[in-house]
């Protein structure tokens, strides 16, 4: 079964802290389309992205930890 990727409104919980993060260009396209079709900020876009892919990784001891 295949996991599914769900974006979140914004709630209470929400960061404050701001920081910078670089996207190749192929993926920020994908994310600003996806950000003018659903109203969510890249932010918060990214952000839930990759939460999902963290809790989704599998872990390998002998990884690369860049």
């Amino acid at each position: 079964m295949k996991d599914i990727f769900v974006l979140i409104a914004p709630g209470k919980r929400d960061s404050r802290n701001r920081s910078v993060i670089r996207l190749e260009p192929h993926i920020y396209d994908k994310v600003a389309d996806l950000s003018r079709d659903t109203g969510l900020t890249m932010c918060r876009i990214v952000s839930q992205a990759v939460e999902f892919a963290f809790d989704h990784m599998e872990e390998d001891d002998n990884a690369d930890p860049c």
